[in-house]
């Protein structure tokens, strides 16, 4: 079985990018994002048209089980109807979990974040802290560990770069959910120089 977990209600955007790169690594990611289609057959078949959709047809398939067998059993209603179609699977469960929520409309229109800490004894790598950050329309998430409250500036940048390119939009406006207590002014000097709220 594969090494990362089946998809769930909470976790889309890591099992998106885990799934997505194994199948890559199985060369079946052009036939589930749709951009492999199956060879044509003609009326009267040529030499290899039946083999070669034989073979398409054989990886959209693995495609099709693996897909369904890295699903949730609570998941796997949105497979019903589609689940011998690798593209519509991958597309059903994108449209699902990628939906928009109430607040925001668009990604990265608004980001709550949060520091938690200190811990009461340091972690064997030496963090005390860790800060969280959710996108409102989306549900993106991230969270990471900080030994100190003045890594959260290069936390954040570390986030922004990442969800920024992963979610193809800019941050327009950051909610720290405690009143901004761990912001230091090197943080809301990046944000507004960023031109985020």
């Amino acid at each position: 079985m594969l090494l990362f977990d089946k998809l769930n209600s909470n976790n889309y955007n890591t099992w998106n990018g885990d799934m997505g790169a194994w199948f890559r690594a199985q060369a079946l990611w052009r036939i589930v994002s749709g951009v492999s289609k199956p060879p044509a057959v003609s009326a009267t078949p040529k030499e290899g048209e039946e083999d070669k959709l034989e073979r398409w047809q054989l990886k959209a398939d693995k495609a099709a089980g693996i897909m369904w067998l890295m699903v949730d059993n609570t998941q796997r209603v949105h497979f019903r109807g589609i689940k011998d179609d690798p593209v519509n699977m991958w597309g059903t469960v994108k449209e699902v979990h990628m939906q928009k929520r109430p607040g925001s409309t668009k990604p990265l229109e608004l980001v709550h974040s949060d520091l938690h800490g200190p811990l009461p004894v340091a972690t064997c790598e030496g963090y005390r802290y860790w800060i969280t950050y959710l996108d409102d329309a989306t549900s993106y998430r991230a969270a990471m560990r900080l030994k100190q409250k003045s890594q959260a500036l290069e936390a954040f940048k570390l986030f922004k770069a990442t969800a920024e390119n992963q979610l193809d939009a800019r941050i327009k406006e950051l909610q720290d959910e405690k009143g901004w207590e761990y912001m230091s002014n090197e943080l809301i000097s990046f944000t507004d120089s960023c031109g985020i709220h």
